[in-house]
């Protein structure tokens, strides 16, 4: 469908691609203005470079080519947590972002209810095909009651798509070229049951892919906003 088409198109222009010594996953450009440059991405994406002060690669295939970020060469900001999120910001140079788009990504917070079986959309590149970006779809389940703002979605997180953006799937969106982010991607629960009463061996049926709610980034963007710009190395939030 066009839609489809259309938001694939977008995100492409904005995606990033993530590797670690350790761990490899997805992010997006969140800001590329007036000096800022930040990256939105899963806290478990990064947490362990983060830890260990290791390289952190970042890629797009339109923009970037792979380049090496060291533990000097960035500032990142996290909310990880199991009860309060998984969700974190890499704020780099101006300068490795120069070719991407130049805004702030429109955003749905927690308080702008998405009903429960709304479509939404997502985008990663899974671990099977690292090099390709690949567009999922699926519904939200669910919008469970805890402290962690995040929806249940009816769709699979496959490894390494962790950190990629959540968005709503409206055709007015595209039309008025605007898309909306929701979140990003946390993480896969999978729902699995003995094969016989006792049998250690498990069978594995579709489960829930959980969701970050944007509200996780948006705190987290508002501390280096408050920085004027240069946040401290290595923050927590949660």
């Amino acid at each position: 469908m066009f839609i489809e088409r259309a938001m694939f198109e977008f995100f492409g222009s904005i995606i990033i691609r993530i590797e670690t010594q350790t761990d490899c996953g997805t992010g997006f450009v969140y800001r590329n203005r007036d000096g800022v440059a930040l990256i939105a991405t899963a806290a478990h994406v990064i947490n362990r470079a983060d830890i260990d002060g290791t390289p952190i690669t970042l890629s797009n295939d339109r923009h970037l080519p792979p380049i090496s970020l060291l533990r000097s060469e960035r500032t990142i900001l996290k909310n990880y947590s199991t009860t309060t999120g998984d969700s974190a910001i890499i704020s780099i140079k101006p300068q490795i972002l120069a070719d991407f788009p130049k805004n702030d990504l429109p955003v749905l917070g927690w308080n702008q209810i998405i009903p429960t079986g709304d479509r939404i959309g997502w985008v990663g590149f899974p671990v099977t095909h690292f090099n390709t970006l690949c567009f999922f779809t699926g519904h939200i389940s669910a919008r469970p009651v805890s402290s962690r703002p995040a929806y249940l979605v009816d769709g699979s997180g496959v490894c390494g798509v962790s950190g990629g953006p959540a968005f709503r799937m409206d055709y007015r969106q595209v039309e008025t070229g605007s898309v909306y982010i929701i979140g990003i991607i946390s993480q896969f629960h999978p729902f699995q049951t003995p094969r016989t009463p006792g049998d250690k061996r498990q069978d594995s049926y579709p489960g829930l892919m959980q969701v970050e709610s944007f509200d996780q980034l948006s705190g987290l963007v508002a501390e280096i906003d408050r920085l004027n710009g240069t946040p401290p190395q290595r923050t927590f939030f949660g």
